[in-house]
């Protein structure tokens, strides 16, 4: 397999985007101070690092294979070579791309992709703005996986990973909550959950999360999940059938309108986002892992939601 090289990003001039912080961002790479690492723009569209390595690579390469599936698939290649594919920035032609019938079922999950561009000297994948469509955007990010260590990663980050995992909820329940905001109509303010919070919830305290992201003082917990249930639902059939890719450390995204009044105005929405750590399945059977993933986030809104309603 020869290697290559993609191509150089587009230069684009901040002022002209009219860039801003992205103040929706709950869950992904934080600055420091746990302000937002990403930008939006005024037309709808998603400004997210990209990140040194392999891993921002990888995403590109799945959202090429996704919209572009006619030009070459550009991966890491999914097995150690010359000492780590984490490390190494290489590039190699996998060769085939995702089955079109795999591809069909996730497109209303995924944003829209737009490329690659430069500002101010920083590179960035450019993709749809999911809560365009909100005044008050509330979001809560969930972390797939029973585990999220895949056989060929380099020792470091399985060693790394494999401790995150034992230490939330990501073996216990098959996710762990990387960061939730719901608006609170009582006082006009959004609440906004830190990088840290999520590591605090345990298996038998996660559903409090769901319980908490459902309530804007006008909803109640199955006003927002009746409307995400039916879209979780459908991703898992998708999951049942797909063949082509493996998941490591995808995130569903549950959002709606915080200002909603009933389940109507809500305006539910469920996406499937963070595709740093996504392969081509190297046996080409169904990702067990992800699928067993998706069914625990099912049962668990599900409880809440009937709570809640009894």
């Amino acid at each position: 397999m020869a290697t290559t090289s993609t191509a150089p990003p587009l230069v684009l001039d901040h002022d002209e985007l009219k860039l801003k912080a992205c103040e929706h961002q709950v869950g992904g790479h934080m600055n420091k101070d746990d302000t937002p690492s990403s930008f939006l723009d005024d037309q709808g569209r998603f400004y997210k690092p990209y990140q040194s390595g392999a891993r921002a690579a990888r995403e590109v390469a799945f959202y090429n294979a996704i919209f572009f599936p006619e030009t070459k698939i550009l991966v890491p290649y999914p097995r150690p070579f010359e000492g780590s594919s984490e490390a190494s920035t290489s590039v190699v032609d996998m060769g085939t791309a995702p089955k079109q019938e795999d591809v069909q079922g996730l497109l209303p999950f995924i944003p829209k992709f737009y490329g690659i561009v430069e500002v101010k000297g920083s590179n960035y994948i450019v993709m749809e703005d999911l809560c365009t469509q909100y005044k008050k955007p509330c979001v809560i990010d969930c972390k797939l996986g029973f585990t999220t260590v895949y056989e060929w990663a380099e020792e470091k980050y399985k060693v790394k990973n494999t401790e995150k995992d034992a230490t939330t909820t990501q073996s216990a329940v098959g996710f762990r909550i990387s960061g939730l905001q719901v608006y609170q109509n009582q006082n006009g303010s959004m609440y906004k959950t830190d990088r840290q919070w999520g590591k605090t919830l345990t298996k038998e305290t996660i559903s409090s999360a769901f319980e908490l992201f459902a309530n804007n003082g006008n909803l109640q917990p199955a006003d927002v999940y009746s409307g995400a249930l039916p879209q979780l639902r459908k991703l898992v059939q998708w999951a049942e059938r797909q063949t082509s890719l493996q998941f490591f450390q995808a995130s569903v995204l549950l959002m709606y309108e915080g200002e909603a009044k009933t389940a109507a105005d809500a305006k539910v929405r469920v996406a499937f986002v963070d595709f740093a750590h996504t392969f081509q399945s190297p046996r080409g059977v169904r990702d067990d892992n992800l699928l067993s993933a998706l069914n625990s986030l099912i049962s668990i809104i599900e409880k809440v939601s009937e709570q809640k309603a009894a």
